[in-house]
């Protein structure tokens, strides 16, 4: 892929276009993944929305998550990742050939939308990642080089998990909070505002896992308010804007999830939190250590970067000095140049110092609340005595715009890794891991009618 962005922009510029558009090809190619990895991917959604929508009910089973009675999950991100996409699907069928759809396409039209869901978001991390470097174009294409590379992203971001759309909703709340250095605060308007709380509202019913994840980030915007010269008056109006867009969301989805199930009010996210406070309901899906989620699924996941976010604050450290002294020479010259106009200069030269520590300023605080974004999770779902490796998906944005530097993988051995490691993940989880149940299933599809 280099070789041939070089040959087409040897200067470049738009590289990381051609870049990601190979490789989102190349993530086209693998939605038809094989690999089973944890039959939630299709019992917290395509199976629910074939049993509810597709009157599948006889071949179907429901979990318990979506039991009428006392549902613990909502139907609203069912319905926005699977359902449309299968009723769509089955309409046209049978408008066209007066049949019903093959498995296949029940299997990998969800998972393209999925896939299209992530490209978008992807594409907006990257576009803050370019913001947030002062257009450094070395770290935003690294930065794309380990989104669309990553194992966890090229085998979870086209399947429908809810981890899977709850990472997806938490890049979409980092380019909402986390603003550009050279961006005043009272540049996030209403709708931006209001953008927050749906979002977060969204997270809420799609895993009630989201809040932490969130916190940092509505932490930020916080702050920033306070910072203005109305911060009281600034923090008051963040308040009440994401408030309305939370409260929005929130009673829209609990009217949609009541008449859906058809048993009084229905608030997913409550029940589900309140099932999960059970040591013996957790027992039956099993009980982990601690330190399970430290030791064994963020190496599992996220490998090499685990390593390099060790080393990534003293590396952000360096980085800063080094631009605040090419800055400072910068600011020296112009200096000497412009003798003549003193009075020019020492305004400019105020309103250039005033920016520089907005500047290192603002970086210093995305950088803080990226670090917490990750460490805020982890801690708090390693005291959970369940724990798997998907629950942390969506610690993936915030670490690799931590961990991308721009001459990360100028070192060859660390890019050997980084290629062997994620490799080696995709063939495991995308197509080994029981990988012989979906292909079964799709025979099964094919010989089941044909017998009866």
């Amino acid at each position: 892929v280099k070789m041939v962005v070089n040959e087409v922009h040897p200067n470049g510029g738009g590289s990381w276009v051609v870049m990601v558009l190979m490789l989102v090809a190349l993530r086209v190619a693998l939605v038809g993944q094989t690999g089973y990895i944890h039959p939630d991917e299709f019992f917290q959604s395509p199976e629910v929305a074939a049993h509810d929508l597709l009157r599948y009910s006889r071949s179907t089973l429901l979990a318990w998550e979506f039991d009428h009675h006392a549902p613990a999950r909502s139907f609203v991100p069912v319905w926005l990742t699977s359902g449309w996409v299968l009723q769509v699907t089955q309409r046209v069928y049978e408008a066209a050939w007066n049949a019903q759809p093959s498995s296949y396409m029940l299997l990998v039209l969800p998972r393209l939308f999925i896939l299209s869901l992530s490209v978008v978001a992807e594409l907006c991390i990257i576009r803050l990642a370019s913001n947030l470097s002062n257009n450094s174009t070395r770290y935003r294409d690294t930065v794309a080089m380990m989104l669309n590379t990553a194992w966890p992203v090229l085998v979870f971001h086209c399947r429908t998990f809810s981890n899977t759309l709850e990472s997806l909703l938490l890049a979409a709340l980092l380019c909402l909070a986390l603003p550009p250095p050279s961006r005043s605060p009272h540049k996030h308007v209403t709708w931006h505002q209001w953008c927050v709380g749906v979002v977060v509202g969204m997270g809420v019913f799609t895993r009630f896992t989201f809040p932490l994840f969130a916190l940092p980030c509505c932490l930020l915007m916080l702050y920033r308010s306070l910072c203005e010269s109305e911060r009281y008056r600034a923090a008051f109006l963040l308040c009440v804007r994401c408030a309305l867009g939370f409260l929005f969301t929130t009673v829209t989805i609990v009217l949609v999830d009541s008449y859906h199930f058809g048993n009084g009010w229905v608030v997913g996210p409550l029940n589900g939190l309140k099932y999960n406070m059970s040591s013996a309901n957790l027992a039956q899906h099993g009980l982990h250590p601690f330190y399970t989620h430290i030791v064994v699924h963020m190496p599992m996941l996220f490998g090499p970067m685990c390593f390099v976010l060790l080393k990534s604050l003293p590396l952000h450290t360096q980085q800063q000095q080094q631009q605040q002294q090419q800055q400072q020479q910068q600011q020296q010259q112009q200096q000497q140049q412009q003798q003549q106009q003193r009075q020019q200069q020492q305004h400019l030269h105020t309103q250039r110092r005033s920016y520089l520590q907005q500047y290192q300023h603002t970086r210093k605080c995305v950088r803080i609340t990226l670090y917490a974004t990750i460490l805020l999770p982890l801690v708090v779902l390693s005291c959970a005595p369940h724990q798997e490796p998907r629950f942390l998906l969506p610690i993936l944005f915030p670490l690799v715009l931590l961990t991308a530097t721009p001459s990360l993988f100028q070192n060859r051995w660390i890019l050997m890794l980084w290629i062997v490691f994620n490799v080696a993940g995709l063939q495991f989880f995308g197509y080994l891991h029981q990988g012989g149940l979906i292909p079964a299933l799709h025979q099964l599809h094919h010989t089941i009618p044909n017998t009866t």
